[in-house]
């Protein structure tokens, strides 16, 4: 099989400005938030409701978000960790959320809105929600394809990505063992070679620049500490192989004009772009809901696109979770992971709503939940 496999290195701040450094991930997380603004301003305003109560809606729908992503990741991920250290929950800057987290905490916070604002009751505004989650869904996994995580397995197919940024930060971490010259800049470039039994290991190239000349000592020191340092680590901190170099071999090393360039072969292990599977999901998800609000606006049947969320975006995360790495140890030993086994109540409880849906689907208000 012939592999169309590239290697993704974008570093995932977008600009650093002294200590500060915006990320994608923030960029991408803000348009969901801010586009789905604009999309329920536009659902207010053509069911004649104040656009103007956006603004609260959205403010909620922030705060849930965030902490519930937060808490879910604390508590269903690495709960003991956590609990003996409750106060780094708030360390939101160590990454970890997890959107079951969110799902849950919206859910509640709708609820607490709906009372008390009595012009939206909750299954009308979670059908409407739900279309901007699924856009802000697109934008999230997104972010994370930038961030390189939530990583695939390795696979030979032809999508597969070598996910390189943490091996250039682990090889920029080998300064420590370069005292004549500083890492100028680390390109990769695939040669198209593969091992004879293994169509996942691609040869590539990765060359090196040092601004300066380097000792032999310098050199001896920094290709000696490759074999280490070449894997990958992911956002938990457990390694995983992304490169790596197989069989030693004599890196070749070219100085002039005051470079020192050190090339040397390696394995590059192409992974499935789970993030981008989501994403896509997410955008064919959004324009499901949006087709069908915008042909039947406030006739909708109450809960039918909040089951539609449900049972598609949970659906596809249960599948989409075969082909990810598990994020955390304990999972290793499950049948389904936390990921899959947090969807089932939510896959339920939306096939539980469409069917509810078709009940009322001539009077849709008939329907809404009243708690």
């Amino acid at each position: 099989m012939t592999l169309l496999t590239f290697i993704w290195n974008i570093d995932p701040e977008i600009i650093k400005i002294g200590p500060l450094g915006p990320r994608y991930y923030g960029l991408f997380f803000a348009l969901g938030f801010v586009i789905g603004y604009k999309i329920m301003t536009w659902i207010y305003d053509r069911e004649r409701l104040d656009p103007l109560k956006v603004d609260n809606l959205t403010m909620w729908m922030v705060i849930s978000t965030v902490a519930g992503a937060r808490l879910g990741h604390c508590l269903f991920y690495e709960p003991q960790e956590y609990l003996h250290e409750p106060w780094r929950i708030l360390f939101v800057w160590e990454g970890g959320l997890a959107s079951h987290g969110a799902a849950f905490a919206i859910l509640g916070a709708i609820y607490f809105y709906s009372k008390k604002y009595k012009d939206q009751p909750v299954l009308w505004l979670l059908d409407r929600l739900v279309i901007t989650i699924a856009l802000a869904g697109c934008f999230i996994r997104t972010g994370n394809f930038f961030n390189s995580e939530i990583l695939g397995k390795t696979t030979d197919a032809p999508t597969g990505i070598v996910f390189a940024r943490s091996v250039t930060d682990n090889i920029y971490r080998l300064n420590d063992y370069v005292k004549t010259g500083e890492i100028k800049d680390i390109s990769y470039s695939l040669t198209g070679a593969t091992e004879k039994d293994s169509l996942m290991n691609k040869e590539v190239l990765i060359k090196v620049d040092f601004k300066g000349n380097l000792s032999k000592d310098d050199l001896f020191d920094f290709t000696n500490n490759l074999a280490t340092t070449i894997r990958g680590i992911d956002q938990e901190g457990d390694k995983v192989d992304h490169i790596k170099l197989g069989a030693y071999n004599e890196p070749q090393v070219v100085s002039g004009n005051g470079v020192t360039s050190v090339t040397f072969k390696a394995l590059a292990m192409p992974r499935h772009p789970s993030q981008l599977y989501e994403a896509f999901s997410c955008i064919l998800l959004f324009a499901l809901l949006f087709l069908i609000y915008r042909s039947k606006g406030a006739k909708t049947p109450r809960g039918l696109l909040l089951g539609i969320f449900m049972v598609v975006c949970f659906g596809l995360r249960f599948v989409w979770e075969f082909l990810k790495e598990n994020q955390v140890e304990f999972e290793d030993g499950l049948t389904f992971n936390m990921g899959q086994t947090l969807s089932i109540p939510l896959i339920i409880a939306g096939l539980f709503l469409i069917f509810r849906s078709l009940k009322y689907k001539e009077n849709p208000e008939e329907g809404e939940i009243h708690l």
